[in-house]
């Protein structure tokens, strides 16, 4: 059985992003990756700039005492694809300081997006933040477009 490059760098991929998921868990998150890229590359770069980063704070882990995460999505041309990769923040309330927050972790995932296929090359999220975090990333970024009125 002969493999096509595209099949190759998306099983490649799903290997990379996490081992210990189920064939489909895998195939599902590298799908919403691509989604997270593809909605904010269509938000487009701002004036003078030649990549696109943007900024978006979401509730991700539903924890009143936190509020919110800071998600940082780049993009930028590399070669004969896109570098993309997203971060995410998580923040802590300081003791005795309910409004203060301080960062607590920083994970980064980035990948290589060439056409319609995304290659992870670094995955710092745990695998049991994967299947929470990333459908939630992707559905905050579609309701601050709505906001926005970007869709």
């Amino acid at each position: 059985m002969k493999m096509e490059r595209r099949d190759f760098l998306l099983w490649i991929g799903a290997i990379a992003f996490s081992l210990g998921l189920t064939k489909k868990e895998k195939w599902e998150l590298l799908k919403v990756l691509f989604n997270i890229y593809m909605e904010v590359k269509e938000m487009g770069c701002r004036i003078g700039e030649d990549f696109i980063k943007r900024e978006f704070h979401l509730d991700l882990d539903g924890k009143r005492e936190n509020r919110e995460e800071h998600i940082v999505v780049l993009i930028h041309n590399e070669g004969n694809g896109d570098k993309f990769i997203l971060q995410v923040t998580f923040f802590k309330t300081r003791a005795n300081y309910y409004f203060t927050r301080n960062a607590e972790n920083i994970r980064n995932i980035t990948c290589i997006v060439n056409g319609d296929v995304i290659e992870v090359i670094e995955n710092e999220l745990k695998e049991e933040e994967l299947n929470i975090l990333l459908p939630k990333i992707l559905k905050g970024i579609r309701e601050e477009k709505k906001l926005l009125k970007l869709n």
